[in-house]
């Protein structure tokens, strides 16, 4: 079993994961366009599975205090979908490239947009109990994961580019430092 890596690197990282996704759900935006399945999937590339397990979960709990709690079932299964996500980065976008990386935001907004609406279904009371029921959610849903789509390949995406931008640019400067330059008369 492989040990939970807690470093300072690593709790910053954490936190400043969390403030990006509380403060990505707090601020105004559209509707499910927001970056917590970014910095989810990208917890679970560079923190590992425990982290991103449990970031969504506490960048939830946070965000919810101000946003407001619902049906504690239905939000099980917010929560939840938000956590297969970091498993899905841990898992396969482990390689950052960009095809893997995007398919892991779509698969991760399909998971959600699947199990949400589904417990919505199951679990409300909106929809009849029958099959109707169930696609008259998945239909009201759809202008909801447009949004969530879109919003989780632009935000993902962006926070592994400009990550990893940063990465280079880091080791540019500490290689450029190495060199020392002389004038000798």
């Amino acid at each position: 079993m492989k040990k939970l890596m807690i470093t300072k690197r690593n709790l910053i990282m954490f936190a400043v994961l969390i403030a990006i996704g509380v403060f990505g759900r707090l601020l105004p935006h559209a509707w499910n366009f927001t970056p917590l399945i970014a910095t989810t999937i990208f917890a679970g590339v560079y923190l590992g599975k425990k982290y991103a397990f449990f970031l969504p979960i506490i960048t939830m709990l946070i965000s919810d205090i101000f946003v407001g709690f619902y049906e504690p079932k239905i939000m099980l299964s917010v929560y939840l979908s938000f956590a297969i996500a970091g498993l899905i980065g841990y898992r396969f976008a482990k390689s950052k490239k960009l095809n893997a990386i995007v398919l892991s935001a779509i698969t991760s907004s399909a998971l959600f947009f699947l199990i949400t609406n589904g417990a919505v279904w199951f679990f409300g009371s909106m929809y009849s109990v029958g099959l109707e029921g169930l696609f008259q959610s998945y239909w009201a849903g759809i202008p909801f994961y447009r949004n969530m789509m879109l919003g989780d390949v632009i935000y993902t995406v962006s926070l592994f580019s400009l990550y990893e931008f940063s990465l280079l640019v880091m080791k540019k400067k500490a290689a450029h430092k190495d060199v020392v330059v002389t004038f000798s008369n």
